[in-house]
Order: C-alpha cells, then structure tokens, then sequence
C-alpha cells in the first residue's frame, strides 16, 4: 500500500485486495466441507453468517478507530491480514484439541461453549481481511470503484480456486493453503514497506514470513498437519475403532474425503431376515467424510453375495425374476448387488459421484452392470428414455437429516419415475424404521400423491409395504398389483419371516405401523401415537424429505418424557436456531451496539426509516442470495458447487449494479430501484423454476452457465440498493457508520433464517420474504424521496 494517504494505489495494491479477496472467500467456500466433515450438515447458511460477522465487526472497529486508522494503515492493514492467516491455520489445530459433539450442545452448556468458540474462531479471518479490505476504502476512497472490482474479482476467483482445491486436496490440506497464501501476502506487502513511513508493517511482516517459513519447514521435514476432530459419534470414528480396521484407500475431493476402511468385524446386511443361518461375508466400507456408510463387497461373487436372497431387498425379484433393472445412487442398502445375485436380465446403475465409481472399479464390482451410467439419478430420472421393469432408490437408505435437500424423494421424482417402468413395473423404496412411526407414513403419502399425479385413480392399491425388525421395502407399481403379487410376496415373507403391512388395498393387522401406513395412503390424519410426525408429501419446492418434526407438538412431548423427548426431534433445524439466535447476539454486541451512541438524524432520515431500510436491505438480499442457492443445489447436484456459482455471480452482478445506483435525490429513485429488481427476480424465478425440465438437459458446465445468466441481473438489480441508500444519507452523515452496522446485523441473521424458511415453509417463501424486504424498502425510499421532494437541502450527487 503507498505510503502516503494521498496517492492513489499503486498495482501492487490492487493485486493484494485482488489475492486477501480470493483467500477469503475461498475460506467461506471450504467452511462448508469443514462443517460437514466436523458436523453432519453443510451449514451454508452459518459458513455465509460468520463471514458477514466478521466484515461486519470489522467495519464497526474501523469506525470507532476513526482517523488512526489512517494514520497507521500500512501497520493495521498487514496486521489485518496476518490475524486472517493464522486464524485460518488455526481453526483446525482448534477442532482437534476442541472435541465438540454438536448433538449435545441442546442441552449440554459445555458442549454449547466449545460450539460457539469453534464458531466465533470461523468468524476470527473475516475479521482480520475485512478490517484490510474497508481500510483500503477509507484511505482511498477515490479509487473506490477499481478497489471494488479489484476485491470482486479475487472473490471471485477465490470461489472457483477453492473447488480446484477441493478437489485434489484435503479439507486441512485446503484450509492450510490458503492460510499460507495470506500470510505471504502481508509478508510480501509488510517487508515491501520503507522502515521510515511505518515501523509496525515491517515487524509484522517479518512475522508473517516467520510464520510462513515455519510452516514450510515443518512439511518438508514430513511432521503431519493438525487434522479435523471426527466426534465418537461418527460412524468413521467408530470404524477406525475396530481391532482390525486399516485403512486401505483415502481421497479427497470436491464431495467429500472419502475413506475405505477393510475390517473382519465390517458385515452389513440391511433388512436381513433372522431366519438366515449362514455367516455373511466379511466386507469393506466406503465412509464419504465421516457420516455416509456404503457396504462394500470384496468381489463381484455372487455366491458371497447369496444373503441377499433373505433381505427385503430381495422382495421386487420374487415378483419380478429376470426384470430389467434401473439402481439409482449408491447406499446402504446393497441393492446394487440385487440384479447380480437374482440373474437380472439387464442393470444398469446411476451414479455420478466419481470417487464411489472408483472404488467400485477397484473392486471390478461396476463389472456386473451391464451399463454404469455417469450422472446424476435425478437427472437420468428426468431424461433417461429406457424403460425398466424395476427402479430401486437406492440412495434413499438409511436416510438423511432434516436440512438434508433430497432431490430423488419428491412428488415430481417419483412421478416422473413411474414414467421410466414397463407395464407391471415397481419402484423400490428403502426405508429405515422408528418408533413411534416417523418416515415410511412420508414415503408412503409422497408416493400416493406422485400416483395421483400419474393418474390413478387408487393410488393405495398400487403399493406393497413389508418390513423387517429395524427396516421396511415400499414397492410402488405404474399399474394397479394383482392378486398373484400379493401372493408372491406373503409366500416370501414368510419364507423368511417377514411381516406384511399393506398389500395393495388391504392393511394387514392392527399395529400402529400398519394404521399409520394406511391413514398416509389415504390422506388423513395419523392416529395419536404418531402425530409427532407430519406426512406432508416433500416436493422440488420443498425437497426435505427427512424433516418431519411438526413442531407444535414439541411442548407436549417436552412436557411428557422431558429430556428424553429430546431424542425424537429433527437436529438440524433445532441447531439452526441456535445458530440464529447466536449469530443475532454476536451480531448485535459487535456491531450494532458499539455504533448505538452515534448521531441520530433528523426527519426524512430519521432513524426508525434508516432502520427499516437498511435492515430490510440486509435481510432480503441474503434471503434471495440463500433461496438462489437453494435452487441451485438441486441444479448442480452439490452444495459445494453450487456455492460456488451463487457466490461469485452475486459478487460481480452487485457489484457492477453499485456503478449504476441511482443519484441520491432522484425523483424516481424509488421506481428506479424497485423495477429492475422485480424483473431480475422475475428472470430467475422463470429460469431457476420455469425452465428446469430444459435445464436437466444440459450437463454440468450448461446448467451452471445458465445459472450465471439467470442470476446476474438480480444480482446487478440488487446492488444498486446499498449504495444509493448511503448518498442519501450523505446530509446525515453520523448516521452511515450505524446504517452499516444495522445492514451488517440483518445480514448475519438472514442466512439461517432463510434455511429455516425453506425446510418450515419451503423454499419459494425465502423468495417472496426477500421480495417483500425490498418491497419495504422501496416504501421508505419513496417516503424520503416525497418528503425531500417538498424543499430541503440542495442534490447530492
């Protein structure tokens, strides 16, 4: 940075904004994998909140610094950036001496604690670069429009260099390069300061290239990076835990790290009957980060492979021998193996994640389908023109949790799906059990209602249901079953023990399952016991197929078993709101009230309307920013990715939009705003939503260059908001640090609240929330626009 406050900066200056921008939001991106390895959900929305935080507090300490900030730039800034790079290479270091279960954290305030410092210590970078990144506008704030596109383009940058990364590195691996990147970066800038202009800059760049320095000779010596903590509760924990275990093969990548553990004692068999005498084969095991299981057999052997005969899954083949098969994914359940032991006429197998292809290629397990299809299943599900006499789910088991978006297990999927069977054909679905009945009434009513969709007229007589002890099969048929399936299918139950539910019409018994099971079919209420649980069918608009708490009934649960109710809730929206509720304190004590005793204005610009407008902004931005991203995972197929591409478009689109805002005093100003954000929002909306049977059609690159165009006029739309609104409070201008801070604490709090909205209310109420925030605001713009247009001071440029 040049050492006097009065030149412009130089090239170097703008490169280092350009490299602390792409670092940073390259550490946004890869907190998602963090969370998902460390917890068991991505948490877009807390990576996106401790972000905004942390900027927003730094921009709080920039104002109270007031004119000292200027005067020791060149010291805060390196300073600034040297905080951002060791608090990056410290988060893992702290996760692993930090053992947290976040499961706990509900009810146990220790475990609560180590949540929230592990979090606040995610927020610690985007202190440290957003402190650099305001100072450079402060100091230069004629240059503000290059130093923009300059921090614009690194951002973006940085977005698209964290999935390279991703995808050939490890999660520490990532995290670790781009600490080194920062500290090189206020090394090169600290060192690169004459002594006589600014003796801090240089210290703290010596100690950034120490730091630096140290790092690299601890990897070339070969000692090991500090690795993320897996909590006892994971099954990757559990694994490694076993006498034998060894680890035969690990890999990261864009997905996930993905493990292969080998183990005598590894023998799963999902829905197995208990009249099976025989040992099951030892297998292998495919844990994707820590949380996702897939059973792994050794070798394609079909005789190795003959339990399977005593599974659930093996009820389609005893009414369907020598079918066509259609395996969509890979799970638990082992019916990919399914064709191979039953002789199948033809398999074919759907799968898209590369390091699950590989490891079955190691194995020559892909050897037994007679195609192994490279996509996406919803995607295939949408596009595929075979047809099949079976298609198993078997990405659906065991399941998922509550935040979890699955695009297979809607009403539209599964009605599209009964389009790909032949005549008499059956999906499959797996689905784990629990007590009182919480998932197969879900399945069982989302699978009536794709019936319905596909026209039939008794949706309930197209679907048998048996289950074992922990598991159940759901076989839906494109045709009205026949007496001679119900037939096959009681003589293998009780081949092998299995107890029917539904058989095509009829409930078989009076157990709770069984009631629940045919109140779903047909649409009405569960009985008491297992009214815990909602049956609203999930759908492409709210794809939560897992979360299935009606929370009303949480009192009365709370009230009758206490703590021990706790176990029956949905984990992940409940942690939202304590991520909601946290990030609103956080927010609020380091942004807001340190900025409460500033100037308070004066009519138009009051501050209840500085208030509303600015909350309003900070709230319906995120919120679309969230619900675009929402939409996108289902696109992309992944929310790392889709992260990414949401990301970087609203990056750029806003802030070319910010060279555009309207003049502060422009009578349409108001009209100005709000029109091109309405029809922004309409070109996504028909694009995101309108257009989404074209976009399956176009591969990855297409349907992420669509998403591009789609978004980028909102994105400039909404950009223009923010800086019209701080020219008009130029005549008030006490009030512009506290309307930075208000803008800042809704921002922090709009990420999980729009989560929250989409799994509660579904994902098209995040759209119209944002919508009705800028709404609001365009009411309080064309209030200020009315009240100054009446006489006042002169135009503000």
């Amino acid at each position: 940075m040049s050492s006097a406050a009065a030149d412009r900066p130089r090239a170097a200056d703008y490169l280092a904004v350009g490299c602390l921008a792409a670092a940073l939001l390259g550490f946004e991106v890869v907190l998602l994998r963090v969370f998902a390895f460390s917890q068991w959900h991505h948490f877009a929305s807390l990576s996106v909140s401790l972000a905004l935080l942390g900027f927003g507090a730094a921009g709080t300490a920039l104002v109270l610094l007031g004119g000292r900030a200027c005067r020791a730039a060149d010291g805060l800034w390196c300073a600034g950036v040297l905080l951002a790079g060791t608090g990056v290479l410290a988060l893992p270091r702290l996760n692993a001496v930090l053992p947290v279960r976040p499961l706990f954290a509900v009810w146990d305030l220790g475990e609560l604690r180590k949540l929230l410092l592990l979090d606040f210590a995610a927020a610690v970078p985007f202190f440290g670069g957003g402190l650099a990144l305001a100072l450079v506008f402060v100091r230069w704030p004629a240059a503000s429009r290059p130093l923009y596109a300059a921090d614009l383009a690194g951002a973006g940058a940085g977005s698209l260099l964290a999935l390279a990364l991703l995808a050939r590195l490890g999660v520490e691996a990532c995290l670790e390069a781009m600490g080194a990147a920062l500290l090189a970066v206020a090394a090169v800038f600290g060192l690169g300061r004459r002594r006589g202009s600014c003796r801090r800059a240089p210290r703290l760049g010596a100690a950034a290239a120490a730091l630096l320095a140290a790092l690299g000779a601890a990897r070339a010596a070969g000692l090991p990076g500090a690795q993320l903590h897996v909590s006892d509760f994971k099954p990757l924990a559990m694994l490694l835990e076993l006498p034998d275990a060894q680890v035969l093969h690990r890999a990261p990548g864009l997905r996930h790290l993905a493990t292969e553990i080998r183990s005598q004692s590894i023998r799963m068999a999902p829905g197995l009957s208990l009249m099976w005498q025989e040992a099951v084969p030892a297998q292998d095991a495919l844990v994707l980060d820590a949380e996702r299981v897939l059973p792994l057999p050794r070798a394609p052997d079909r005789s190795a492979l003959g339990f399977l005969r005593a599974s659930l899954g093996f009820a389609p083949y005893a009414l369907r021998p020598r079918a066509s098969v259609c395996v969509l994914g890979t799970g638990g359940w082992l019916g990919a193996f399914g064709p191979l032991v039953a002789g199948a006429r033809r398999a074919v197998w759907v799968e898209d994640d590369p390091q699950v292809r590989a490891a079955f290629a190691r194995r020559g397990l892909d050897a037994s389908f007679a195609a192994a299809i490279d996509d996406a299943p919803r995607r295939f599900v949408e596009t595929a023109r075979e047809r099949f006499d079976l298609v198993v789910f078997e990405r659906l088991y065991p399941g998922g949790d509550a935040l979890t978006e699955e695009p297979l297990l809607t009403v539209e999927a599964l009605a599209r799906a009964l389009a790909l069977l032949e005549p008499g054909g059956l999906l499959i679905l797996p689905v784990r059990l629990h007590n009182p009945p919480r998932r197969l009434p879900r399945v069982l009513a989302t699978a009536a209602h794709a019936l319905a969709r596909a026209g039939a007229a008794r949706p309930a007589a197209h679907v048998l249901v048996l289950r074992s002890l922990r598991d159940a099969v759901v076989l839906c048929g494109r045709d009205p079953l026949q007496p001679a399936d119900r037939e096959r299918l009681l003589a293998f139950a009780r081949r092998w023990g299995f107890e029917p539910v539904w058989l095509a019409g009829e409930p078989v018994g009076e157990q709770l399952l069984v009631r629940a099971a045919a109140a779903a079919l047909a649409g009405r209420p569960l009985p008491e016991p297992a009214q815990l649980y909602r049956t609203t069918p999930p759908t492409d608009a709210r794809p939560y197929a897992w979360a299935s708490m009606r929370w009303q009934r949480l009192p009365e649960l709370l009230r009758r078993l206490g703590r021990q109710g706790l176990a029956w809730l949905d984990w992940g929206p409940l942690l939202l709101v304590v991520a909601l509720v946290v990030a609103a304190g956080l927010a609020a004590v380091l942004i807001v009230l340190p900025l409460g005793r500033l100037g308070r204005g004066a009519a138009p610009l009051s501050r209840p309307r500085v208030l509303g407008y600015f909350t309003a902004l900070g709230l319906g931005y995120l919120l679309l920013e969230m619900a675009a991203l929402q939409r996108a995972t289902l696109l992309c197929g992944h929310p790392v990715v889709a992260a990414a591409v949401v990301f970087a478009t609203f990056l750029v689109g806003s802030g070319l939009g910010s060279l555009s805002a309207p003049r502060a005093r422009s009578p349409g100003a108001a009209r100005a705003l709000l029109v091109p954000a309405a029809g922004g929002l309409g070109v996504a909306a028909a694009v995101l939503w309108g257009a989404t049977p074209l976009m399956w059609r176009l591969g990855p690159l297409g349907r992420g260059a669509v998403l591009v165009v789609a978004l980028l006029p909102l994105a400039f739309a909404l950009g223009r908001w923010l800086p019209w609104g701080l020219r008009r409070l130029a005549e008030a201008e006490p009030l512009i640090p506290w309307a930075w801070a208000i803008n800042g604490f809704a921002s922090v709090i709009a990420p999980p609240l729009a989560a929250l909205l989409a799994v509660e209310a579904g994902q098209p109420a995040s759209w119209l929330a944002g919508l009705g925030c800028y709404l609001a605001a365009a009411a309080i713009a064309r209030s200020w626009q009315v009240r100054a247009g009446a006489g006042g001071p002169p135009p503000v440029p």
